[in-house]
């Protein structure tokens, strides 16, 4: 077996459960495997803590809020050290993430997909914590004086919050967050009193509530600091008793930092483009991955989809357009054709000598076609519920809202501009530039997408003069939900043939 890639088989009620990592997430020491009564165990080490070598025990939750099994069980372990508690959540099976979540960035509404929470009371005044970590690393925190009664109307950023994250190729996914220890103990008199639960919601939108806690009849509700279990900080060695509800692994976590010192990036307004780039076996080519309106290289589905290809030997990178994420430059200036002198200005400066290709979500798609119409440097395309006809999809999404006054999905960081509008509408649509081009192209498209509808897919396949595969997922979603597994198989087939 290589070193890049581990498999561990645990056995819980006699049947296999394989914990998988890829070169990114490496198993480096597996020491035992029991199943444990519910408590909250903390962790104390004596040496300072840090993301890629991680060594805690991690216990399981088998069952949701009713007592129905999972078929996948979720776990999670804490620590604590000279400055620092550290939480750390886990579950082998892709997760829906909320679309606005990025990596280590305060984002609300978390629990409202796949989210891993604690929660942390002080043990004489009842005010509690409760803090949400999605599974790419973004975070909440909210602090209560009450059961569900905010100590502040607003969102309040807690200082010091740092968050870390990583996904297998088969969706497993580990997410860390570390909070300043001082932080707890002003707050919440953090300590040997101090009383917990730890929860789970999974497999949104048909979401299931895992407690590590008792759960109390009645419908799901965390909010219940009568049922918190009180701490064990626990110094040494593990040995536990009485095994009941969880079950407990342990091992050494180890995060290999595969990104290779790279050149800033700039379009030719100068702008530096944010990037993140996912290494590869194959140094004759370059996978680049460009997201839709209002998105950037942190989409969950542009995330996962490149450590995918890269742990099958495919380069990635994953790009922000200019104005869009971490990348400079102002959203309002955001169009289709600045992004193709976007996409232009990247393979200047990496794809020189590589086959590249393309993939595009949304809006990304229809940067792809209109590139690849003009620059022979793209090799293959992939779009993944690609845009086709501009003029009306902005009519349909936008039609009402005023350019220069209002702003997309009433999202006040994306302002509707007058630019953006006269760009979509003198496209109008990128049949004509996809009658000139030969390349492969892949349509991948969800036969639920109510934002770019399945017909602009069936439309561009229609005049597609070379070699095409036009794939309907069905029940996907505009950003294929829980069918990243699909969306990853027919990317890779595809790429094999013509890569």
């Amino acid at each position: 077996m290589s070193h890049l890639s581990r498999i561990l088989a645990i056995q819980l009620k006699n049947r296999p459960i394989s914990i998988v990592f890829s070169r990114f997430l490496a198993l480096e020491k597996y020491q035992y495997f029991f199943r444990v009564s519910v408590i909250m165990l903390i962790e104390h080490k004596s040496t300072p803590l840090q993301w890629g070598s991680l060594d805690l025990a991690l216990f399981g939750l088998e069952k949701d809020w009713y007592g129905n099994e999972l078929d996948t069980p979720a776990a999670f372990g804490m620590a604590i050290d000279h400055g620092s508690f550290w939480f750390v959540a886990t579950r082998r099976k892709p997760a829906n993430i909320h679309p606005q979540a990025r990596p280590g960035e305060f984002t609300p509404e978390l629990w409202k997909l796949d989210v891993a929470e604690f929660f942390l009371s002080h043990p004489e005044s009842g005010r509690y914590l409760e803090f949400n970590l999605a599974p790419n690393g973004a975070w909440w925190s909210a602090e209560f004086t009450a059961p569900r009664v905010r100590a502040n109307e607003e969102d309040v950023e807690m200082p010091g919050v740092k968050t870390f994250s990583d996904l297998a190729p088969d969706g497993t996914w580990v997410a860390a967050a570390s909070i300043p220890l001082d932080i707890l103990k002003a707050r919440f008199d953090f300590g040997a009193e101090t009383r917990m639960n730890v929860t789970f919601i999974v497999d949104s939108p048909n979401q299931k509530f895992l407690t590590a806690a008792a759960a109390p009849d009645g419908e799901p509700d965390f909010h219940r600091p009568d049922v918190f279990k009180q701490v064990k900080i626990h110094e040494g060695g593990l040995t536990f008793h009485n095994p009941q509800s969880l079950f407990i692994f342990h091992y050494q976590l180890s995060i290999k930092n595969m990104q290779p010192k790279m050149q800033p990036i700039r379009n030719s307004q100068g702008e530096l483009l944010d990037v993140a780039y996912h290494g590869g076996t194959r140094d004759d080519v370059l996978v680049i991955l460009g997201h839709g309106v209002t998105g950037d290289k942190d989409r969950p589905l542009l995330f996962w989809l490149a450590r995918s290809l890269a742990d099958s030997g495919y380069p990635c990178l994953r790009m922000s357009f200019s104005g869009n994420g971490k990348s400079e430059g102002s959203f309002v200036d955001s169009n289709i054709t600045k992004e193709v002198g976007d996409l232009t200005s990247v393979m200047d400066q990496l794809g020189d000598g590589k086959k590249i290709a393309y993939i595009g979500h949304s809006m990304g798609g229809a940067v792809g076609a209109l590139t690849a119409a003009r620059d022979e440097r793209i090799k293959v395309l992939v779009s993944l519920a690609g845009m086709v006809h501009t003029k009306n999809f902005c009519n349909t999404e936008f039609g009402d809202v005023t350019p220069g006054l209002g702003v997309m999905w009433e999202e006040e960081e994306f302002p509707f501009s007058q630019s953006f509008l006269d760009d979509m509408n003198h496209i109008d649509s990128t049949l004509d530039a996809a009658r000139e081009l030969r390349v492969p192209w892949l349509l991948l498209h969800g036969l639920a997408d109510d934002i770019v509808l399945p017909s602009d897919s069936r439309d561009i396949k229609a005049v597609l003069r070379g070699p095409v595969n036009h794939v309907e997922v069905d029940g996907a979603d505009h950003s294929f939900g829980d069918h990243y597994e699909i969306v990853a198989n027919e990317t890779k087939s595809w790429l094999e043939k013509h890569l």
